[in-house]
């Protein structure tokens, strides 16, 4: 597995203001001009209630044959079960793999990998890679490809789009990765997909109040307003 720094902003090499990026399938759950949240269930290969019992049925094993040799070991066995135990437990209420996208408070919420515990944390704060798995020959496998958030061991499998026109699978993540922060900067208007339209004009009004202020992160590419009225008026008032 390898892996490359991303920056908090939106790339010129996404294809993002494209109408290509309006056909991604994100699997949302919900959302609307404050709040977004995705569902990587069906992505991910990891399931809790496998790992727990696979340490219950190894810790027991071993508590066997220690139960008489070393009251140390035993106890130590017997924390291990209950640990299992406690995943196994925790599988069934767990089984929702969500990551919360909270754009009005720039937050980001998303389960850590064992018991999925969710964890809070700011956007801006956390720091992201582009990982992707070889294969047997030392090759980047292109069907083994992640964002990972590196400060809190979490990563998660982005869904891989087998489109002519993404050749390049780093381009695909850097347009992920690129809808999010634009999703997440709050200053700017709504990415250009679909699914937003009936929330641009709320969303609109909302940044009108607050004076258009300046965007929270870069861009690599321009954000207009839907209409050229909104964008002489964000210019008039924001002065960008």
């Amino acid at each position: 597995m390898f892996g490359k720094k991303v920056k908090h902003n939106i790339s010129a090499n996404s294809g993002i203001n494209s109408s290509k990026f309006k056909s991604f399938d994100l699997n949302f759950i919900e959302l609307d001009h404050t709040k977004m949240i995705l569902d990587f269930s069906q992505d991910m290969k990891y399931n809790p209630l496998v790992s727990g019992i696979i340490i219950c049925s190894i810790a027991i094993f071993l508590l066997f044959f220690s139960f008489q040799e070393n009251i140390l070991w035993t106890i130590f066995f017997s924390f291990v079960v209950c640990i299992g135990l406690l995943v196994i437990i925790r599988s069934f209420s767990a089984s929702e793999y969500h990551i919360e996208l909270d754009r009005q408070n720039n937050t980001i919420s998303f389960p850590l990998t064992l018991l999925r515990i969710k964890k809070k944390v700011c956007f801006r704060n956390i720091k992201i890679k582009r990982l992707r798995l070889m294969d047997t020959e030392g090759n980047p496998d292109p069907d083994f490809c992640y964002l990972s958030i590196t400060n809190y061991g979490f990563f998660f499998r982005t869904k891989i789009y087998k489109d002519l026109e993404y050749p390049s699978q780093e381009n695909l993540l850097l347009s992920i990765w690129s809808f999010y922060v634009w999703y997440m900067d709050k200053n700017r208007p709504l990415p250009p997909v679909d699914v937003f339209d009936q929330f641009r004009q709320q969303d609109y009004e909302r940044r009108k109040a607050s004076g258009f202020p300046k965007p929270l992160y870069p861009s690599d590419i321009k954000t207009p307003e839907t209409t050229k009225e909104q964008q002489k008026e964000r210019e008039t008032i924001g002065g960008w």
